[in-house]
């Protein structure tokens, strides 16, 4: 649970401990760095869990190569705006590419809301999410 504290107060209230059931203590206790962060989450520097579950994604789509290293890399320093423009439009276009690739051998019947892992087409379209 979050806290959002305007300027003008003049106390903060104090954060509420973080509170998991037990199904979600097991969820959380498989990964070492989503655990530390839970036992003892940041005031205000949140660039740790999307960083995780970036890398998360990454690897379960299959997606390597200098731009998804850079992506990683502009995620964990919280870099955004203009200084990641460039980068930015690359990805967009290696997304364009793997969604075209993914229309070209999809089946008529496919449904692309919900790619299917066992196909060439299901793993382009989870690397163009």
């Amino acid at each position: 649970m979050l806290n959002i504290i305007r300027q003008d107060d003049e106390e903060p209230a104090a954060r509420t401990p973080l509170a998991l059931n037990e199904e979600k203590r097991e969820l959380v206790a498989r990964h070492p760095r989503v655990e530390a962060i839970a036992a003892n989450p940041p005031e205000d520097d949140f660039t740790e869990m999307p960083l995780i579950a970036s890398e998360m994604v990454v690897r379960a789509a299959g997606l390597e190569g200098p731009d998804i290293d850079e992506a990683l890399a502009a995620i964990g320093a919280g870099r955004r705006g203009e200084s990641v423009r460039a980068l930015n439009d690359r990805l967009v276009t290696l997304a364009d590419d793997f969604r075209g690739r993914a229309t070209e051998v999809m089946d008529e019947n496919a449904n692309a809301g919900l790619p299917d892992p066992d196909t060439d087409w299901g793993r382009l379209l989870m690397k163009d999410l």
